[in-house]
């Protein structure tokens, strides 16, 4: 107990400079990986975010990493694709951005908890610490989640929008097929729950037995013909 830090300041806990009132919750005193892809966002598979995840700072520091789980075919996740697209360089490359396709492991989505498209989440040192959730899929929602989260400070002045490398074009056009699909699945529906009251109208009734005389007098007419026996000799 007696290394723990107290409740109250303290300069040996504290870092008056960068904290002085303890407003961040985490500090994000590194970047891993430190390389040329700091100043955009990094497409990864669940391999390489996984090995990302193992990391550990040979110094002990604590480093952080924002991760987009999307979806190519959600609407959501194109709102939120070109803003997410510009944290790099609004941030100057003093913290890791990737996104990762959601629908191509979904065994990665149930081991983190996701849900949905899209997610945004904090990693501090390799664990999820942080869920962006009632925020707008904007620029100030990211920033503002970033704010809350991190000790990392924008840089004004930069583009809040960009269309890559993440760009995600939705299609919001009907689709036909599932279109015709689904009101063909309701009017059976209807259909059956209503059986009762529609074959006890008599328009119906008469028109029914109407196709079933005409169905009958056409499988007689197509049906095969017995064959005359020959006479014996």
């Amino acid at each position: 107990m007696n290394f723990l830090c107290p409740l109250e300041y303290d300069d040996k806990c504290d870092d008056p400079i960068f904290d002085p009132e303890g407003l961040f919750k985490y500090r994000c005193q590194t970047v891993y990986p430190r390389d040329d892809k700091l100043f955009t966002v990094e497409t990864v598979n669940a391999s390489t975010l996984l090995r990302m995840l193992q990391h550990t700072d040979t110094y002990k520091r604590t480093w952080c990493m924002i991760t987009l789980f999307y979806s190519p075919t959600c609407p959501f996740s194109a709102r939120i694709a070109p803003y997410f697209n510009a944290l790099p360089q609004i941030y100057n490359g003093s913290m890791k951005f990737v996104a990762f396709d959601a629908t191509e492991f979904t065994k990665l989505n149930s081991r983190y908890g996701v849900s949905g498209t899209p997610t945004v989440m904090l990693w501090v040192s390799g664990a999820a610490v942080a869920r962006m959730e009632d925020r707008s899929l904007n620029d100030m929602g990211l920033m503002s989640f970033v704010y809350d989260w991190t000790d990392v400070q924008p840089v004004f002045g930069t583009a809040r929008k960009a269309d890559g490398p993440l760009h995600i074009v939705y299609d919001d056009r009907p689709d036909l097929f599932y279109l015709s699909l689904s009101l063909l699945v309701a009017y059976a529906v209807v259909i059956y729950c209503f059986r009762e009251r529609i074959c006890e109208n008599p328009r119906v009734q008469s028109a029914l037995t109407w196709m079933t005389a005409k169905m009958d007098a056409f499988g007689d007419y197509i049906a095969p013909q017995a064959r005359p026996e020959r006479a014996q000799r």
